[in-house]
């Protein structure tokens, strides 16, 4: 009995190793880049407070997540800025274009557009 016992504790062990592992791109421009399936993909809209951060998908990816991030500092949040993640899951081969847009809250004020372009191989 203590060695099915033994073998199921080892047996989940080892499932829960593997199960949180994965492979995350960030890129840190906007250059074209190649992704396998089963990649996850994070990309950052930045703004000022206050800000509308929108991301919109072509191709086989969704927006998977949509995360609000606070940066700190001295363990107080930074003031003044706004950041959002996207974390795509990738749904099949090709191109995938991604727009981020920014959209300062003051009413006269330019959109930011990022775009963003990858192969999922």
């Amino acid at each position: 009995m203590s060695r099915l016992t033994a073998l199921f504790a080892l047996l989940a062990v080892c499932t829960t190793a593997t199960a949180g592992e994965r492979n995350v791109i960030v890129p840190t421009d906007e250059k074209p880049f190649k992704a396998q399936q089963g990649d996850i993909v994070r990309l950052t809209g930045r703004g000022i407070a206050g800000s509308q951060i929108d991301g919109t998908v072509v191709g086989p990816a969704k927006i998977h997540a949509t995360n609000t991030i606070w940066e700190l500092a001295d363990g107080r949040v930074l003031i003044g800025s706004q950041i959002t993640e996207f974390e795509l899951r990738l749904t099949g081969k090709g191109k995938v274009a991604v727009t981020i847009t920014v959209k300062p809250p003051q009413p006269d004020a330019k959109r930011i557009v990022t775009k963003y372009e990858f192969e999922v191989k």
